[in-house]
């Protein structure tokens, strides 16, 4: 059902965000992330702070959701060809979790219709 499809993406994302501590956390001195990246990973997690805070009202703000997701997309795909590789993990990761969110929003929209 579409509660456990969400639940699922939901701990995915999850996971996604412990690969990156894991991956960021052991570096005894890691390169210095750019603030175009930093701001990349802002953006990921103020996208999923919007879906928490409209869980209620999800569909009046499907439209807004995936606009935002799209342009995070797209600039996901800018940063992976100008950051360092140990950026690249990190943004690679953070586009996993903007595709968990791609399937949260199918599956309410499949529940709303």
């Amino acid at each position: 059902t579409a509660i456990y499809s969400i639940i699922a993406s939901l701990e995915r994302i999850g996971d996604l965000y412990r690969q990156i501590c894991i991956h960021l956390a052991p570096l005894k001195e890691p390169k210095k992330v750019s603030p175009e990246s930093l701001r990349f990973f802002q953006d990921v997690n103020e996208l999923l702070e919007l879906l928490y805070h409209h869980r209620q009202t999800f569909t009046d703000i499907l439209y807004v959701l995936k606009n935002k997701r799209k342009s995070l997309t797209k600039t996901s795909l800018s940063l992976l060809e100008k950051t360092n590789s140990q950026e690249q993990v990190m943004l690679h990761l953070l586009s996993g979790i903007l595709k968990e969110l791609a399937e949260i929003e199918f599956t309410f929209l499949d529940a709303v219709l």
